[in-house]
Parts: C-alpha cells; structure tokens; sequence
C-alpha cells in the first residue's frame, strides 16, 4: 500500500512541477529579454542557475518516484542486438580496378490511407489534452515522403542506404526497425550502412509521438509501466509510425533494386541569399550548399541530386492544421520538372532560417502559399543553374563507417518524457537507481570519391557546435572556452583533402545540442529544455572524434 501511495505522489507532483517547469521558461523569455545575449549580466546568470538548480533537482526527485517502463539492463546491451551497423569493412583510399558508381532512387508517401478519419497529429507541438482543435492534421496540401538513395562502388562491400523522412526527427526505435526489416527482405548482405534521418519539416504528421496526448501519457504510463503493457488511446500514434516504417522500407529497398551506372560529380555554392543564422554567434558557414549529382549512363533514366544545406523548414504557423513538407516538397518538384530525383540532407539546423527576402509576392496573389512554393522552386533552379559549374568527377569509392555511444541524460524533463513514453528512444538500466539510465546511440561517416565526406549526428546540432563559433570566456553562458573551437572543431576532423559537412537527426534523434559552456536549461530560447543535458555536444564531439581517429588507425 505504501509503494502505491508514493507511485500516485509521484504523478500529482509530475504534474505540478512539469507544468511549473513548462510556464517559467515562457514567461523567462519576458521577463529577462536579454539574458540570450552576450551582455547577460551576472545577476541574470545567477539568479537563473539558481532557478535551474531548484527545478532540475524537483524533477529529478519526481522522476526518481516516476515508475520506469521495463528497461532491460545495459548489460544485455550489444550494438548488434539493437540494431547498429558498423559499416563496410574495408576503408578504401583507392577505388578497385572495375569500380563504377551505382545508385538507385526510391521515394514512398507517408500520408495514412485514412487520413480524413481526423486522428493523426502535427508534428510540432507538445499538446496537452487529446481534444485541441489545433492538435489534430485537418488536411493535406503537398504530400510527405521518405526519400531514399542506395549508392554502390561495384564492390562486393555491401551499399550504402540514405533514406530521409519529411518529419521533425526519427528516434532509433523506428530506425532500428526499419533495418530490420531492410535487411530481411533483401538479405543481410545486401547493405553495410543504412542511415535514416529527417528534414526536420515542421508542419507534417508528427514521426515521434511527442505531439500526442501529453496528459494520457503522464496518468497512464505510471500504472502502464508497472504492468509492462501499451497505453491506452495509443493506437493511431502506434498505426503511423508502421506506416513510416514499411514505407519507409520500401523506398529504400526500391533504391537498391533500381541501381544503375553512371557517374558522380560534386560543386559548391553559397547559399547566403537563402540561408541565415538568427540567432548568435553568427556561423558563416551555415550557407554552404553541397552538392553531388548522379547521372546515370543510360540517358533514360532520371539523374540525382544530393543536397546538404540547412534551413529550417518551418513556413507554416504555429496552429497550422495544413500537412505540408515545406520547401522541400517544391524543390523536389522542380528538381522532378527538370528531370532529376531530389533528397536533402539536412546540416546543423539549429537556429538556421530561410531567407525569402529575394521572394516577390504579385500584387494579384491570391495563394497563402505562393512564398513557400517559390522559395522551394528558386532554390532548386538556384542549385540546377549553377551546380554545373567549377564541378568536380568523383572517382567510384564509398566508405561508411559507425560508432556506438551512449548519452546519459541529465536533464530530468526528457528523463521524465521517457519514462512516460511520450518519445520512444530506446534506454537502458544501468544500476539499481531509478534514474540511471542510459540511451545508446550511434555516429557515422559516409565519404564518397576521397573528396567528400558526411559526418552522421543523431541530433539537432547549432551550427557552432560543428563548424566551431561557439562563445568564449564571459560570453559564454558559464564564463569558460569551449574547446572545440576553430581548429579543434568537429568540421576540422576531417581527412585530407576531403571536404566534410554534417547530417543531422541520423539514426535517432536525441534532442538539441548546444556548445556545453553556453547551455543554460531555461534562460535561453526553449531549445535546451529538450536537450539531454549540458554534456550533449562534447559527448557526441568526442564520439564522432574518436570514430575519426580509429579511420586513421585502420
């Protein structure tokens, strides 16, 4: 009786401390304008880590009380039981004497087939009780995708699977699934490398559950978790992330069997007319637009461009009912008008914007639509004039390579959105404490031709996480240096001679990640509140640099 006292103490509290938790930081941004800016002085700073102190260590008592779901213990855990590939074996300086470039293209919808039924959720919001007229997708404007490439050397290595989801973010419960099931239906040898990320779009039906029911998860999961069995009022949100998953399947596995020779180029552009960086520091290289183009030998077939480039897809308002992917959608469509296929590889999102100054409305526009239908067209008649110029031959040699790592979490507010079940990344037990808890994740590189590389982040980078901008001394939030600046940075871990750019929300999605010396829980934008914690860049930092180091060792 008293273990059941204390579980129902632990929900009231979950309660009252969330809900304080979620108002502070909304009313923080009005009352301490500044405290985002460099100028913050040290009484803001003070006063909020006290805050923040007071409020994790409230969380944390009431996650402590929380009941877990039935965590296996992380000494069950291998990387090959959850699903992480390493990679090809071999990392190849040289392609082999007969190497040709193989790729195949495979693009499936996501939109359920009753849709019209009302039950599906937009995907950007935390919602706190299943009725919100605004929760619920309405209707559909363009359509939302899983894009996938497989991409061969004509070795006998395995491809390499890059398959994107219109969506916020994919944590490595669907992922893992998703390879799973690739794997089955085409062999195990078929692929070395399959990667899944997303467009980080903001207006589709949501691919994490986090935009459901937030009160059904936190009264039902507790006595859910204790008896091991589903929530309730959980079966549409379980029904889509099946349909993103065969579909998702099925595109990628429509990309290996339509492989085809050809060639492979690669160019650069600015995209600085596009592209900015809101907030500060201002990263420069947040507009860099990379560009490989496929063309197949066989005149017939439709080449296939892969574009890293980073702007937030985020047209559409806040109460927007309206499932669109964004800018993407049109970019595809003309990159299709023009005779190619088209997926995007998102980069260091974080805080990045889309720059329609260049935009001109008609006078006589009657379409809510027209600036997100043509930012996506003159991107992509932006990319298709001037991709072709100063372009350079990769020569036919892929290598994918991939690490396991975990990320403890410290911040309490996630801890707790796991333990209800309102996001589904996989954890695991460590210890006998109620909040030990691990989530193993994954980083990876892809390099094509020698010349161009992909680092693999299961997260929402800030561009100066990657490209090393990050404040310093008393700008920063904690009066330290961050150590991973200029030269130290990850965008400097590259191979010689190999120009290397991020994809962010690969294989999972773990939340925002800011530089460790400027995370502040709730006195920044409210990004931080869905971090793992103040470690979330240099864990992952180190992570990928020590899979750098073990390709330089190999």
């Amino acid at each position: 009786m008293k273990k059941t006292t204390q579980k129902w103490i632990a929900v009231l509290l979950a309660c009252t401390m969330l809900f304080t938790a979620m108002i502070v930081p909304a009313s923080a941004k009005t009352a301490v304008q500044d405290v985002e800016s460099p100028e913050a002085s040290t009484t803001d700073k003070l006063l909020w880590n006290g805050i923040n102190a007071v409020v994790t260590g409230l969380l944390r008592t009431m996650c402590f009380l929380f009941p877990n779901p039935r965590w296996e213990s992380y000494s069950e855990y291998s990387p090959e039981k959850v699903g992480i590939l390493p990679g090809r074996d071999t990392f190849r300086t040289e392609p082999d004497d007969d190497a040709e470039w193989r790729l195949g293209y495979g693009r499936e919808s996501l939109i359920p087939e009753d849709f019209e039924a009302g039950k599906y959720y937009m995907g950007r919001k935390l919602n706190i009780v299943s009725f919100q007229g605004d929760a619920k997708a309405t209707e559909v404007l363009d359509d939302q995708f899983c894009r996938a490439v497989a991409i061969d050397d004509g070795t006998s290595d395995g491809a390499v699977a890059i398959a994107v989801i219109d969506g916020i973010g994919v944590t490595s419960t669907e992922i893992r699934e998703i390879r799973r099931q690739v794997k089955a239906k085409l062999g195990e040898d078929a692929f070395a490398s399959i990667n899944v990320s997303a467009t980080h779009c903001h207006s589709v039906i949501d691919t994490q559950g986090v935009s459901s029911s937030f009160l059904l998860h936190l009264f039902a999961a507790p006595i859910c978790n204790i008896l091991n069995v589903e929530l309730p009022g959980t079966k549409d949100e379980r029904n889509f992330k099946n349909i993103l998953v065969s579909q998702s399947v099925k595109a990628i596995c429509n990309a290996y069997e339509t492989m085809t020779a050809g060639d492979m180029y690669y160019s650069t552009l600015d995209g600085s007319e596009y592209i900015y960086d809101k907030k500060d520091p201002i990263v420069p290289e947040c507009s860099n637009i990379a560009c490989l183009r496929f063309q197949p030998k066989d005149e017939s077939i439709n080449g296939t461009y892969m574009i890293n480039m980073t702007a937030h897809p985020t047209s559409f308002s806040y109460k927007n009912t309206t499932v669109s992917s964004d800018y993407p959608y049109y970019m595809d469509m003309e990159f299709n008008a023009n005779g190619y296929n088209f997926i995007l590889l998102t980069g260091a999102i974080g805080q990045i914007g889309r720059d329609t100054g260049s935009i001109e409305v008609p006078e006589d526009n009657t379409d809510p639509y027209y600036t997100v239908k043509a930012y996506g067209k003159t991107l992509a008649d932006f990319i298709l004039a001037n991709a072709g110029k100063d372009t350079e031959t990769l020569s036919p040699v892929i290598n994918a390579v991939h690490k396991d790592f975990n990320i403890t979490c410290t911040n309490y507010l996630l801890v707790l959105a796991v333990k209800c079940r309102l996001v589904n990344n996989q954890a695991f037990r460590v210890g006998l404490s109620p909040n030990s808890c691990v989530l193993p994740t994954e980083v990876g590189y892809i390099e094509l031709g020698n010349r161009v590389g992909f680092g693999l982040y299961p997260a929402e980078l800030y561009p100066e996480v990657y490209w090393g901008h990050a404040f310093d001394g008393d700008i920063a939030w904690d009066g330290t240096d961050w150590q991973y600046n200029g030269e130290n940075s990850m965008s400097h871990m590259n191979r010689d001679g190999v120009d290397m750019y991020p994809i962010c929300f690969a294989n999972d999605y773990v939340g925002y990640v800011v530089p460790d010396n400027d995370f502040a829980f709730m006195a920044h934008e409210p990004d931080e509140l869905l971090s793992t914690g103040k470690y979330a860049a240099s864990t992952i930092i180190q992570a990928f640099q020590s899979l750098m180091e073990q390709i330089e060792k190999a």
